[in-house]
């Protein structure tokens, strides 16, 4: 920044009062707007600096009114513009992008005389940095204070799985609830609603986790959380868990807070109901078959990660969203995570498994956890780590889910990862 400031201090900015506002730069939305405003400069013979970027100085530049002293850009996915050093360019054109879009997040450079905004959104996302000339304060905005406005337009793909954020909910009030537990002396495992949410944990003496419930509580009303727990062999100390559940808002409500003391290897069960009040109802896995007496069932396990796997090199994009869609929905629908930054980026990690993968391998020999009901199951292989991992020249991913049969359905399907 301190280099662009030299440049734009030198810079007597005069081309844009003599050639005209031609060129309204707060017009550019999107990559293509930006591709025509830049046909339209090279059929008016403007300058372009085009050595390692593209770069224009002036030639009646402006946003919304506001001087440009200069333009930059990489690609067409988004440019960096800079205001003039006078005439209040950079408090006007911050109060132009406010009256747009509202108030943006504010920051401040403690290290430099740079204060920083950003408006975020699916369109667009702008960060624009304030040199303050005369002081930080925003109160003392002045005439020679100049700006740098960076605008980058994200990518837009049509397939449903990166759209997600689109078909979210958003409510008023987002309770999230979590299970603290620590232990001492044993090993553990916990369910809820009969579903194992964790491994044996490394047997150490002093341990402890979180663990966050939403991703499977499907409604509001009573749950149940059952732990077994084992004391270590041959030890003569006393074990214990410590068990907190918490409604994570400001004040952190604790909802159950239990202690466990014993003292022998019997494995010893513990449980305990809360009371959560969530605003989604998720279908999940509450109309599945119960699969406790499928006898086809391992077959259909592996035919499930092998159509994943073959997906993945074959580059089945419309598959893959198909067997992922339900379960990213409802997990992020379960979380409240509405960002469309999650479902681009979790797309985009598909791309790249796409590009990167030439061969895929299935677990044949593993073993199958169930629900209390049945309903859901997990598969666990015997001696690798993951049911399926997709592998390329120095690329490796791995894949374990669990999974449901709906009544009207002979596959099993993904509904969680």
């Amino acid at each position: 920044m301190k280099k662009i400031s030299i440049i734009i201090i030198l810079l007597s900015f005069v081309s844009c009062a003599q050639d005209g506002n031609k060129y309204n730069l707060s017009e550019i939305h999107s990559p293509e707007d930006l591709s025509m405003m830049i046909d339209k400069m090279k059929e008016d013979k403007v300058e372009m600096d085009t050595v390692y970027y593209k770069e224009i100085k002036g030639q009646g530049m402006h946003y919304d009114g506001i001087p440009v002293s200069k333009m930059s850009f990489f690609n067409e996915n988004g440019l960096t513009i800079i205001t003039d050093s006078i005439n209040y360019s950079a408090k006007n054109l911050l109060e132009a992008i406010e009256a747009k879009k509202g108030f943006g997040k504010y920051e401040e450079n403690e290290y430099s005389l740079e204060n920083i905004f950003y408006w975020d959104d699916e369109n667009e996302n702008l960060k624009l940095e304030i040199n303050f000339v005369d002081g930080k304060h925003l109160a003392k905005m002045g005439e020679k204070d100049y700006a740098k406005l960076e605008i980058i337009y994200p990518k837009h793909y049509t397939i449903p799985l990166a759209n997600i954020h689109r078909k979210l909910s958003n409510f008023d009030l987002k309770p999230e609830y979590e299970l603290q537990i620590s232990r001492q002396n044993c090993t553990y495992e916990v369910f809820l609603d009969g579903i194992s949410l964790t491994s044996v944990v490394d047997e150490t003496y002093k341990d402890s986790q979180e663990i966050d419930l939403n991703t499977f509580l499907l409604s509001s009303g009573e749950h149940k959380i059952s732990i077994k727990a084992n004391s270590y062999a041959n030890s003569s100390e006393a074990s214990y868990l410590k068990v907190y559940v918490i409604k994570k808002e400001d004040d952190k409500e604790v909802l159950v807070e239990k202690k466990f003391t014993f003292n022998n290897t019997k494995e010893h069960n513990f449980e305990m109901t809360i009371d959560c009040k969530t605003p989604f109802n998720l279908k999940g896995w509450k109309s599945g078959k119960d699969l406790r007496k499928d006898s086809l069932l391992k077959n259909k396990v592996i035919a499930l990660y092998e159509k994943v796997g073959k997906s993945i090199l074959n580059k089945e994009e419309q598959t893959i969203s198909d067997l992922f869609y339900i379960s990213n929905f409802e997990t992020r629908q379960s979380i409240y995570n509405l960002s469309y930054k999650n479902s681009l980026a979790y797309w985009e990690s598909w791309l790249e498994t796409f590009k990167n993968t030439y061969k895929y391998n299935v677990a044949q020999n593993f073993t199958i956890e169930y629900s209390e009901d049945g309903r859901l199951i997990y598969a666990t292989p015997i001696k690798k780590l993951d049911m399926l991992v997709v592998t390329g020249k120095n690329y490796s991913r791995s894949f374990d889910f669990y999974l449901y049969q709906p009544q009207n359905s002979n596959e099993l399907k993904i509904i969680r990862e």
